[in-house]
């Protein structure tokens, strides 16, 4: 049966469903335990836009009430929705609306992150695949010679000639989305055109009957999710992020203050930097002296008058442009690319780091350049463009499983319309002018350059503090605790600092042996600094060959080092052969046997396939390839052992960026539990999540009391995921965001 709650009863006559009041509706949900819910809404922020209908419904699926938000005030649900189990998809999308009317829902099943959980690792149109379609898909790509040099276009096209079947799944059926997962758990059809007509059709029985439908099966999906949870033993996980789905939506309903005026001073100073680096850099081109890449104007210009001074001719934006000039002064413009693996024409900074002694006044100005544009064209005008109007901050999205090790994921290119309609900014990015376009309503917060000026920028209002509290150590803590390297856990419990101590190890003929570990950092600042890039990157499962491609050091200096840390460390040459021997042995990465977190090889089973097939002249065909030697099957053998090696890494490095990620999430929840028990919501904000770290804003009143909560919360949540250590945080309190 279904209800339509309005306070415009006599607009409303029709078979498809019954008008009643809110109150005969809470008495109809009254013993309802969890509700099936959803919205429809104007648009997608919370804070703007509004909604059109909630729906709600009873897991027998014998019940659907759709209330008609514009004439009913949802608050009288409250109680309700707030003392339920609430269940549905993208919730996170729904409790921002919730917050809008005081409304906070806490305990939730959210179906559409249950399913990224389980198909963690997969690419996006592969979730859902069966194994079929998955090896149909593979085993067409290998048989494409031009694969790599094809664009996202001919790739569809030529999937779509070869195997329809995929092409098919692809584009209807793979996804997280409800329609998707309706099709592959249940088998049945959804028709989601009428969501587009909500808005300009309003309440009428087709939009009615579209939004009692769309709450309808969400059980019976669950219970197919959750057999499949509990035969990978998953629960616990499952509850992580869907206890996390209010917090992320807490995040981006708070967002940031940004302080305009800080943020255009620092806009001229990095156009400042850039134009200063330009000019040097067509200096430096005029200098050279090679006419292939300067002009001299001899004819003159009406406006200009009769200029002769020769004028660089490269735009230093482009590739092509710039690389026949890199040629010209001697340096190898060819690069491996990360997709692909194919060699090509490169100016990446891994290209030409290596080769910085070839000319260094040259590469020194280039990378100054480079940066500085960076940073004006990355966090310019974008994000004065994206401070909201309503509530004066930044708001952003973030994903929850936005990475393979579950981090979060910041930031989303999707055009925010209503949101440009109110600052009078073009709605269109086709028909808006290239220097007023809103190109990213929800900008990045993360990876924000860490100087002083930039984080300044992002402060606490009038009347509050900003605490920024993070793990010490987090990583190095968990790679000792998880490898139980007794070296290393050692360091540890003694109190000393990691950075020195691997600085002492890998620095044996730069470091006196008599040298006391707490000295270093003052004695020895320099190679305890540059020690923290060869430490990250073994730890992350790289060897010497990634110090001379990364770091550009000779390879004898990079073996002493490698050879160095890992005879000083035994425990994590241990702990990463186990780790990638389980990987590839089982086709997954478990990320946190705590939580059962995991991280999938998507494609394993087609691998283990096709090495199979090459028998024992697996490793002599790679080989052969290797030396150049090989043909198309050796090949095919190079790309395959590609793929193991970067499985390999990241079963290396899942559980320390997982673990961290998951104790985060678990710590998010026990202070977001904290804030609403004690009626500070929307009070203590929170502000920009980094990794490990948390950043908050608070009235001045609450400074000391939620420092001390965070603190607490921080500690307790990575209790169960450590054997011997204890992870501990720092705080800063300052008006702004601390560097």
């Amino acid at each position: 049966m279904i209800y339509l709650v309005s306070a415009n009863q006599q607009l409303f006559e029709s078979e498809v469903y019954k008008v009643i009041s809110v109150e005969e509706s809470l008495a109809i949900m009254k013993d309802w335990k969890m509700i099936q819910f959803d919205t429809e809404t104007t648009g997608l922020d919370g804070h703007i836009d509004s909604s059109l209908m909630w729906q709600f419904g009873n897991i027998e699926e014998t019940i659907q009430i759709v209330v008609d938000t514009s004439t009913i005030d949802v608050r009288k649900y409250k109680g309700k929705l707030e003392s339920s189990f609430i269940l549905g998809t993208n919730l996170g999308f729904d409790c921002k609306f919730g917050f809008k009317e005081g409304i906070i829902l806490r305990r939730v099943y959210d179906l559409m992150i249950i399913e990224q959980l389980l198909y963690l690792g997969f690419p996006n149109f592969m979730i859902g695949a069966s194994q079929d379609i998955i090896d149909s898909y593979c085993q067409a790509v290998d048989e494409c010679s031009s694969w790599s040099n094809m664009n996202s276009k001919q790739k569809s096209e030529y999937i779509q000639a070869v195997v329809p079947e995929v092409s098919d799944f692809i584009t209807h059926h793979s996804g997280v989305g409800l329609k998707a997962m309706c099709y592959r758990y249940l088998g049945e059809e959804m028709d989601k055109t009428v969501r587009g007509e909500i808005i300009w059709r309003g309440i009428d029985d087709r939009t009615v009957l579209y939004g009692a439908g769309d709450v309808k099966p969400l059980y019976r999906i669950m219970q197919k999710q959750l057999a499949i949870l509990r035969q990978r033993n998953m629960i616990k996980a499952a509850k992580v992020e869907c206890d996390f789905v209010p917090i992320k939506a807490y995040f981006e309903w708070c967002g940031v203050h940004m302080n305009e005026a800080l943020w255009k001073q620092k806009m001229q100073q990095d156009e400042l930097r850039r134009d200063t680096a330009l000019q040097k850099l067509n200096d430096f081109v005029v200098k050279f002296g090679d006419k292939r890449f300067f002009k001299v104007n001899l004819e003159g210009d009406l406006w200009t008058g009769y200029d002769t001074t020769p004028k660089c001719t490269i735009n230093w934006n482009s590739t092509a442009q710039i690389i026949p000039f890199l040629t010209a002064l001697g340096f190898n413009c060819k690069g491996i690319d990360k997709k692909t693996k194919e060699e090509k024409d490169s100016i990446d900074a891994s290209v030409l780091k290596p080769q910085r002694d070839i000319n260094p006044e040259f590469y020194d100005t280039y990378l100054a350049y480079s940066e500085a544009n960076k940073v004006c064209t990355t966090y310019g005008q974008n994000y004065l463009n994206a401070i909201n109007p309503l509530t004066g901050r930044v708001h952003t999205t973030f994903r929850a499983l936005g990475t393979d090790t579950g981090r979060l994921a910041c930031g989303s290119q999707q055009q925010n319309i209503s949101l440009a309609k109110l600052k009078g900014l073009p709605c269109s990015s086709k028909t808006a002018p290239k220097d007023t376009k809103l190109k990213c309503a929800y900008p990045q917060l993360q990876n924000l350059p860490a100087d002083e000026l930039t984080r300044a920028c992002f402060c606490a209002e009038n009347g509050n503090v900003w605490i920024s509290r993070d793990y010490k150590g987090e990583e190095s803590v968990l790679m000792a605790d998880f490898s139980q390297d007794k070296a290393m856990l050692n360091v540890f419990l003694k109190g000393e600092d990691m950075h020195s101590t691997v600085a002492y190890m890998l620095y044996v003929d730069d470091i006196p042996r008599d040298t006391p570990i707490k000295d270093i950092k003052k004695l020895y600042k320099h190679l305890r600094q540059e020690a923290k890039g060869p430490e990250f990157c073994f730890a992350y499962a790289g060897n010497d060959s990634t110090l001379v491609q990364q770091y550009g050091m000779t390879p004898e200096r990079a073996k002493s080092i490698y050879d160095n840390y890992m005879k000083g460390f035994p425990g994590i040459a241990k702990f990463q052969s186990t780790q990638k021997k389980f990987v590839v042995n089982n086709g997954y990465i478990l990320i946190s046997p705590v939580t059962g977190h995991k991280s999938y090889w998507w494609d394993w089973k087609y691998w283990k396939k096709v090495q199979k097939s090459f028998d024992s002249k697996f490793w002599e065909e790679y080989k052969a390839y290797h030396k150049g030697t090989g043909d198309n099957i050796a090949k095919k053998v190079s790309t395959h052992f590609k793929a193991k090696t970067k499985y390999e890494k990241n079963a290396c490095n899942s559980p320390l960026q997982g673990s961290g990620a998951i104790i985060f999430k678990i710590f998010c929840k026990m202070l977001f539990d904290w804030v609403v028990d004690k009626g500070y919501f929307n009070i203590v904000k929170f502000c920009i999540p980094v990794h490990d770290e948390l950043n908050i804003e608070c009235p001045k009143e609450l400074q000391e009391v939620a420092d001390a909560k965070l603190g607490e919360v921080m500690k307790e949540a990575a209790k169960p995921f450590l054997k011997t250590l204890v992870l501990d945080s720092d705080s800063e309190v300052s008006d702004h965001w601390v560097h």
